[in-house]
């Protein structure tokens, strides 16, 4: 895995707040800098020619961001075991200009946080929930370790969830170890299912049926019916949503529609 140094990833504005995050949770903190790394997963050796092609190309023209000494730093990636957006086009692109010795790239941005104060690998690692999305990012202290991010692995086996001999307590239990978010309602619903289907359901099953379900794709909140103050609601949520534009339609071309929306330009 290559690690290549990347230009500053956010604005003077965006580090002075969360410089001041910081410091409600670690008084110490003094300043946190920030730039974008480029772990860079290889089949064979680049050379110093496709280097500096690659270099070119994620950089932009733009200077490399040096930290400052001594300040700890944090590396914030995709979680390991998912493809970033940006990768995927990203690695089209690198391929595209002949650097074929790359499999994947993926950008990360990393952190230097300096305190004024002593402070630890440890206290720096403990400011890290501050700066990444768990559903969607990890935080590693050191970045030999984000070649996590290429590991690759089998396939795990699917499994099967034991209703018929541990009934409705083996779903709870799947509920809660697999992330899939179901309500009780959900719950007695699959239960009743697959006691008339008289079978087990798969981990996948449960999975898709919890995708397929989710507020995502049901809205289940968005379309339902409201009562504010004891007083229940002509319109469901989307419908007072819709209302502002029913209202002030001017300069709207298309809204609620195909995920977007069109305004009117100058």
């Amino acid at each position: 895995m290559l690690e290549l140094p990347g230009q500053a990833a956010l604005s003077s504005f965006r580090l002075a707040k969360l410089t001041r995050s910081l410091q409600r949770a670690d008084e110490r903190v003094a300043a946190v800098e920030a730039r974008f790394t480029y772990f860079v997963s290889t089949s064979a050796a680049v050379s110093d020619k496709e280097k500096k092609r690659l270099n070119a190309l994620l950089l932009s023209g733009e200077p490399v961001a040096k930290f400052t000494r001594g300040a700890k730093l944090l590396h914030v990636v995709p979680r390991p075991g998912t493809i970033s957006p940006w990768s995927s086009k990203a690695t089209d692109i690198v391929r595209a200009c002949d650097i074929d010795a790359v499999d994947r790239v993926e950008r990360g941005i990393s952190y230097g946080i300096r305190f004024s104060g002593k402070a630890s690998d440890s206290d720096a690692l403990a400011l890290g929930p501050f700066l990444f999305d768990r559903m969607t990012e990890a935080v590693f202290a050191v970045a030999g370790d984000v070649a996590a991010l290429f590991a690759e692995h089998e396939p795990v086996p699917v499994d099967t969830v034991p209703l018929q001999d541990q009934g409705r307590d083996a779903l709870v239990a799947a509920n809660t170890g697999l992330g899939l978010a179901l309500s009780d309602q959900e719950i007695d619903y699959l239960m009743a299912c697959y006691e008339e289907l008289g079978r087990d359901p798969t981990d996948a099953e449960l999975m898709m049926f919890a995708q397929a379900n989710s507020e995502h794709c049901r809205h289940k909140i968005f379309n339902a019916s409201w009562v504010i103050d004891g007083e229940a609601q002509d319109k469901r949520l989307f419908g007072m949503i819709r209302s502002t534009t029913e209202k002030t339609p001017d300069g709207v071309i298309s809204a609620y529609s195909d995920n977007a929306a069109v305004i009117e330009g100058w």
